[in-house]
């Protein structure tokens, strides 16, 4: 009974990871089956249940996040376990570094700065919620590069909340990248730095 649950659980994980994946690139289809897109999104969850791995955290992060600013921080604590584990192709057959496996990291890389791009129009026009998810799915894309942790530091600062900036990067010093650990470092120095100087960002008045 034991091997038949564990096969049911590993074939719901990878159900899962598809439905996603597909969801991701086609959204209407794939909805067309459910009643709305937060039902999509918590049978995703349902079917990864228990995190074990880098890819369920990726998957369970990815939901939260899409379902809203109000799961934000049920998202902040699986995306920092998935910090620790680095990118959810590691560990997978993907992990194997072949032409299949590049093209992969290369989309991730695309994407990721298209969730950055997006977040930088947020942030101009002050929705600072909105952004900070972009900048989160843009570090679950690519958690080996810097760019998405200080854009995130700084939109904490922006949001006069520099105690969850040092927070968020005090979990990222736990990645297993050692270029990540000391971009987390530096940037955390210069919040508290900030903090102790009691800066308040106000923002220029709108023309």
């Amino acid at each position: 009974m034991g091997l038949l649950k564990k096969a049911m659980e590993t074939y719901n994980k990878d159900y899962a990871y598809n439905l996603y994946t597909s969801y991701t690139e086609k959204p209407k289809s794939v909805l067309k089956k459910y009643n709305s897109k937060n039902d999509f999104l918590y049978k995703v969850i349902e079917l990864t249940g228990e995190p074990s791995s880098s890819r369920d955290y990726f998957i369970v992060s990815n939901c939260l996040l899409d379902l809203g600013i109000d799961h934000i921080h049920s998202a902040l604590k699986t995306i920092y376990l998935y910090a620790c584990l680095g990118s959810y192709l590691e560990g997978s057959p993907d992990d194997v570094f072949d032409t299949a496996n590049y093209e992969k990291h290369r989309k991730n890389m695309i994407n990721g700065a298209e969730w950055e791009k997006i977040g930088k129009e947020h942030e101009k026009n002050y929705d600072f919620n909105s952004a900070l998810i972009c900048y989160l799915k843009a570090f679950l894309l690519t958690p080996y590069i810097e760019t998405p942790i200080f854009y995130i530091a700084d939109l904490y600062t922006k949001m006069n909340n520099i105690d969850d900036g040092i927070v968020f990067l005090s979990n990222i010093k736990k990645s297993k990248y050692k270029n990540m650990k000391q971009a987390a470092s530096e940037k955390m120095k210069e919040l508290k730095d900030k903090k102790d100087r009691g800066y308040v960002y106000r923002p220029r008045p709108r023309k």
